[in-house]
């Protein structure tokens, strides 16, 4: 499989989740591949079994040494390593807040109870006194409060009478082998599920205040403004019109802004059959290292709340709809594509001489505007095009003092 993730496996002590993680590495479907084992304590004998293997390994003692240096020490291994996550599998060390937030989402933990239940030591114990029916393994995100992070997935085992922590730990211990290495998958691979992708995509949105979902031409679409009114400010995209990109369709503030993005970052920017002849950009959701940055959505949803809809168009389109019929027929044709202009946030910053309005008015853009949408032109003659239109509308702006 292409474009396997790489993780560092961190251990002390024997490694068996760790020879668990990557006897399933080698499996020919397998999303990830094990890049480097290290550890804490030089003697540790999942080292060995990792050396056996042909992993690289990794030992640094952590004795005389503050909790911050060390980590360091760790980290850059890791990161010579190449690794993109890392999993911690019996690593018996505190990490420090600073490299665990370095690796937010990145660094996963397996704790042997069903979380939020039995945070920190004797578990087994624990359950047992409690008279609990089960016991269990949890892998979670690490985060800086311990054993507090995301819960990704729960393996459950059943308690036995007369079980001692011992008897139960051999057990949950068996659970751990086959649950963490397909939460490590599935982690990894999320970027290629679509059913995980947009649920992401769905908890980002629907925490912004005034939002819904509502579909549209088949996609999940997400609005602001209320049931009535509400404007499209993103759209989920899955292959859609035979791309292979997964993506987040989301307005620009012009058609400059979207071919701007594709031109300069092509990787995660693309123009997307059908909306981007109306200013929307994909953002490629289904490769590795997508950062889900919150204020991109919320970006998004304040230009859609901002901009003017098709009544507020009218509205505030009225006096140059005027100005333009006064000057006869051919005007109309501009009136056409200057509310297309407007529609698209194409307003132009300089004003341009009002005696020149009725030249560039007269022009037969009707088509052009067509062409310069549906991308039916050179990129010369598209560019062409809006600035000429950008220019209509600074001269009629400008004369109608709007």
């Amino acid at each position: 499989m292409a474009d396997k993730a790489k993780i560092a496996i961190l251990i002390s002590g024997a490694g068996t989740n760790m020879a668990a993680l990557l006897y399933a590495s080698r499996l020919g479907d397998s999303p990830y591949e094990v890049v480097l084992v290290a550890s804490n304590d030089p003697a540790a004998p999942g080292l060995a079994l990792a050396e056996l293997e042909g992993v690289p390994t990794f030992a640094h003692p952590h004795k005389g040494l503050t909790r911050a240096d060390h980590d360091a020490a760790m980290e850059a291994a890791v990161s010579a390593a190449g690794a993109e996550y890392i999993v911690l599998a019996g690593y018996m060390r505190i990490l420090s807040d600073g490299f665990v937030e370095r690796w937010d989402g990145r660094m996963l933990n397996i704790h042997p109870s069903l979380l939020p239940k039995y945070k920190g030591l004797d578990t087994f114990a624990r359950a047992i006194e409690a008279g609990d029916s089960h016991a269990g393994a949890s892998v979670h995100l690490v985060t800086p409060d311990l054993d507090s992070g995301e819960v990704l997935a729960q393996a459950r085992v059943a308690i036995a009478p007369g079980d001692t922590p011992a008897t139960l730990a051999e057990r949950v211990r068996l659970a751990e082998h086959q649950l963490y290495p397909r939460a490590v998958a599935d982690y990894v691979s999320r970027w290629r599920n679509p059913a995980a992708l947009l649920a992401r995509v769905r908890a980002l949105a629907l925490t912004l205040p005034e939002t819904d979902e509502r579909e549209s031409h088949g996609s999940p679409g997400f609005r602001v403004g209320g049931e009535k009114s509400g404007k499209y400010f993103a759209y989920f995209a899955d292959q859609h019109h035979g791309t292979e990109h997964i993506a987040l369709l989301a307005r620009t503030g012009s058609m400059d802004e979207l071919l701007g993005l594709v031109e300069s970052q092509p990787d995660i920017y693309f123009k997307p059959a059908y909306y981007g002849a109306s200013g929307w950009v994909g953002i490629i959701l289904n490769r590795p290292g997508v950062d889900w940055d919150e204020a991109q959505l919320a970006r998004r949803r304040a230009q859609a709340a901002d901009a003017d809809d098709g009544c507020g168009r009218r509205v505030l389109m009225a006096p140059v709809r005027d100005h333009l019929l006064a000057r006869g027929p051919l005007a109309e044709r501009a009136n056409g594509f200057l509310g297309r202009a407007w529609a698209k946030g194409w307003l132009p910053p300089p004003a341009l001489d009002p005696d020149a309005l009725w030249a560039l008015a007269a022009k037969p853009y009707g088509a052009g505007a067509y062409a310069a949408e549906h991308g039916g032109r050179s990129a010369e003659d598209v560019a062409d095009f809006r600035e000429r239109l950008e220019r209509l509308c600074a001269a009629v702006l400008a004369e109608a003092d709007l």
